[in-house]
């Protein structure tokens, strides 16, 4: 967290969580009220479409590196189906459930065309989350499990081309454990009585802490 609240970081900076669906927190520190004006909302699918499609047609639970993508076709028909969803054309602050979306779309496809096109889609639901943005990211920082899919990764970075898109390593951080981190950095906002949640990440009127504190002691 020390790049979001360092003061002297000048940079627009886009935390991108690749998780089965993937979220956007979007931070302006050239902003004077940049704390209160954080963008977060979830982008669209991402590791739980392309993991249950990978496990329905194989024996594997996941497309390793994603080796099995690269060796696939991208359908872009059935991404612009995809895209067409009511989801992508409400505004944030928006929450998603990977039951909104289903395979059916890539019923006639082969394994390799099908997480091929589930990987486009997951690097396409991104670029459209940035329309919301008032800016383009001058940083785009990847964490979760999609982070490790290196086929996604060259994805992403072709579609934020403008955008700088390092992983979570870049800066020391532990990839897998950096959910843990955040909600400890909570908890302590928490004990301080700072806000933890704002109107433009959860939709709440004004900035708000939340929460209890219990003691087992």
């Amino acid at each position: 967290m020390s790049l979001l609240f360092n003061k002297k970081n000048k940079k627009k900076i886009c935390f991108i969580n690749l998780g089965g669906i993937s979220n956007v927190t979007y931070f302006n520190h050239q902003s004077k009220t940049s704390l209160k004006n954080m963008l977060a909302f979830d982008a669209g699918p991402c590791c739980s479409l392309i993991d249950d499609w990978v496990s329905r047609n194989s024996n594997k639970k996941f497309d390793h590196f994603g080796l099995l993508a690269r060796k696939g076709n991208i359908k872009k028909e059935i991404i612009r189906n995809f895209l067409k969803k009511s989801y992508f054309s409400k505004l944030p602050p928006k929450s998603l459930d990977r039951s909104f979306f289903s395979l059916s779309l890539l019923r006639k496809l082969n394994i390799e065309d099908g997480t091929a096109t589930l990987n486009n889609l997951a690097a396409e639901s991104l670029l459209k989350a940035f329309d919301y943005f008032p800016n383009n990211p001058d940083v785009c920082i990847l964490s979760g499990g999609g982070r490790l899919n290196k086929f996604l990764v060259e994805l992403i970075s072709n579609k934020l081309e403008k955008s700088q898109v390092l992983l979570t390593e870049k800066y020391n951080w532990n990839g897998d454990s950096i959910e843990a981190h955040a909600f400890a950095y909570l908890s302590v906002r928490k004990l301080l009585n700072l806000p933890i949640t704002f109107p433009k990440t959860t939709g709440i009127k004004k900035p708000l802490t939340a929460g209890r504190i219990f003691s087992f002691i």
